[in-house]
């Protein structure tokens, strides 16, 4: 079988002294258009899934909060305002069951009144679900471990995905909302930054930038509904869409 880091640098002209990390490809001089680097991201989760990615970062403690291992927009001090509100906006949509994907380490959704709502919590990193299981699985609450990109999902009346589309490739973004899409859900709840002017594209990773789902490539509509979230730690909106309102896009990266 054909070294696919070697085919990549064929397809795009990359030359031989180009580096390729875990993380990241280091690249003098690429004379195909970013756009193009599509296969790059394919190679980089073949030798590092995004399962090991997530799972480094966690271990790692990379996002720089001594509280949650989420990071610190899944601090307390960060979510009072979603923590507040959530149930309501999940009571106005007749949400009965919702589906947090994904759920990171619960550090704050444990603090949310949940008991008129069946939630099921997915993420891609086993030891996180594994402590989730063992410290808040009950009769209507469970976990398990899911690829957000390709895994079945169960069905739900809502998706929540909070502070996760930041990290990923425009690629898995894409296919992730087609998840979601097969799932049979109704509404997404997912993070945008309304005062974002212009989305750029990453590797998937624990690195993030802000996007402004409204903007290419997503050009997402109007939000039916939109909560401040992230306090004055990372100011940004959870907005509420229609599945089935938002346009299917195409990313190579």
């Amino acid at each position: 079988m054909r070294n696919p880091i070697v085919l990549a640098r064929k397809a795009l002209q990359i030359p031989r002294q180009a580096v390729v990390y875990a993380d990241w490809v280091i690249v003098p001089s690429v004379k195909a258009p970013f756009a193009d680097l599509g296969i790059l991201q394919r190679v980089r989760v073949r030798f590092n899934s995004r399962r090991d990615l997530f799972s480094r970062a966690y271990r790692n403690a990379s996002w720089g909060s001594q509280e949650s291992g989420s990071g610190t927009g899944s601090e307390l001090r960060a979510t009072e305002v979603v923590r507040a509100n959530l149930p309501v906006l999940l009571a106005r949509y007749n949400i009965g069951v919702l589906l947090d994907a994904p759920c990171g380490d619960w550090n704050w959704m444990q603090h949310v009144d949940l008991s008129d709502v069946k939630y099921i919590g997915a993420d891609v990193v086993p030891e996180v679900v594994k402590l989730n299981q063992q410290k808040h699985e009950d009769s209507n609450t469970s976990f398990f471990v899911a690829d957000l990109t390709s895994d079945p999902l169960p069905h739900a009346d809502a998706i929540l995905c909070r502070d996760c589309f930041i990290h990923m490739s425009y690629q898995d973004i894409s296919a992730m909302l087609s998840n979601f899409r097969r799932s049979g859900a109704t509404w997404l709840l997912a993070s945008t930054y309304p005062d974002a002017k212009k989305n750029r594209n990453q590797f998937t990773g624990r690195k993030w930038r802000p996007l402004n789902m409204q903007l290419p490539p997503f050009n997402f509509p109007l939000p039916v509904e939109m909560l401040s979230d992230n306090d004055d730690i990372n100011p940004t909106q959870l907005a509420v869409w229609r599945l089935e309102d938002l346009p299917e896009f195409k990313s190579r990266l």
